[in-house]
Parts: structure tokens; C-alpha cells; sequence
């Protein structure tokens, strides 16, 4: 009997760089030594297709979603987008969604919010935290709080700290700044 691999716990954030390649290929890059056969060569094209409103050579992308909402498409990794979407939460509160924020690829914007406002709050983020985004306060909730392993036996300040620098990409965040924002209209 065929076997099923089952993994528990929680997922853990893509980095900037694999984000990015991701981001890359679906610009039309291919890994130089890469074969593929003829059904992930459709695959990929469909991909690419279907993800063309979201990626950008030079820009990061805001576009609308097909439920009504809008995303901020960062391709900058979880962890870069922990920042991202802390700074925001500094200079734009209730900009980004509190139930879906974001993931490796996107950071979700609450409903009825703007898409032009993500460029503007950007701005004031850098200006704040300088180019680099240092000194950004990250968020860190219960539920991570929680997760962390002996986080019972940590003073909390320490907990927190320790969370904040797994979930810290400073770099990748400053890098998607850096890059500036279009809005793109109708996925």
C-alpha cells in the first residue's frame, strides 16, 4: 500500500531570495540547467499567464483581486513582509488586512481600502525608518507567542525578541521599498 507523508506544525516563511526567484520566473527567467518536460513547460505558461498582473521587472505591484479586495504583490518573502506590513501598521493602521495579512508572495489590504495608499505609507515609512527600514517595531502575537518552543521558560520581553528576530528580514523589506509601487486595476 502507497504511503502518505503528513507534516505537522506551522509553515515556515520563504526567504527573499527563493521568493524573488519565483517572482523571476514567472517574469519569463529560466534556470539555465533546468529540463523540463512538455507538461511542466504548459504548466509554467499557464502560470505565468495567470500571474502576469502581479509581477513587474521593476516595481513592486498592487493589484485587485477577484473577490473585491486588493493585494500588495511584494514577492519579498514572510519574512520581509512581517516588516513591511509592521511598518505600514506604524503610519497607515488598518491599511492591511488583521485576519489575512499577508504571506511569502503578498500582503493583503483591508476591504475598502485604497490601493494608492500602500505608495504614499511606504514613503512615510522610509522617511521614519531610513532606507534600510531599521528600528520598524514588529508585531508579535499570542498565537506565535505560543508557538515558540519554551517560550514559557523566556522572560516575555525575550520571547518577544526572539520571534521578532525570526520573522526579521530587514534587508528584503528595504530592498521592496526601494523598488517602488504600481497599481494595476482589474486582475
Amino acid at each position: 500500500m502507497r504511503g502518505t507523508s503528513r507534516w505537522t506544525g506551522v509553515a515556515q516563511p520563504w526567504s527573499f531570495e527563493l521568493t524573488d526567484a519565483v517572482r523571476r520566473v514567472l517574469l519569463g527567467n529560466d534556470p539555465s540547467d533546468a529540463r523540463m518536460t512538455r507538461r511542466a513547460t504548459t504548466r509554467l505558461a499557464e502560470l505565468r499567464d495567470e500571474r502576469s498582473s502581479t509581477v513587474d521587472r521593476d516595481r513592486t505591484v498592487v493589484a485587485d483581486d477577484s473577490r473585491g479586495g486588493a493585494r500588495w504583490w511584494t514577492w519579498a518573502g514572510g519574512r520581509a513582509n512581517t516588516v513591511l506590513a509592521s511598518a505600514l501598521g506604524v503610519f497607515a493602521p488598518g491599511l492591511i488586512d488583521n485576519r489575512d495579512r499577508f504571506d511569502n508572495r503578498y500582503l493583503k489590504l483591508a476591504e475598502g481600502r485604497d490601493p494608492g495608499e500602500i505608495a504614499g505609507a511606504l514613503r512615510a515609512c522610509v522617511e521614519r525608518f531610513g532606507s534600510e527600514l531599521a528600528g520598524v517595531p514588529i508585531e508579535v502575537d499570542d498565537e506565535a507567542l505560543d508557538a515558540l518552543k519554551f517560550a514559557e521558560l523566556l522572560p516575555p520581553a525575550m520571547a518577544i525578541r526572539t520571534l521578532a528576530s525570526r520573522y526579521l528580514d530587514q534587508v528584503g523589506a528595504a530592498r521592496v521599498a526601494a523598488e517602488g509601487v504600481i497599481v494595476r486595476h482589474q486582475l
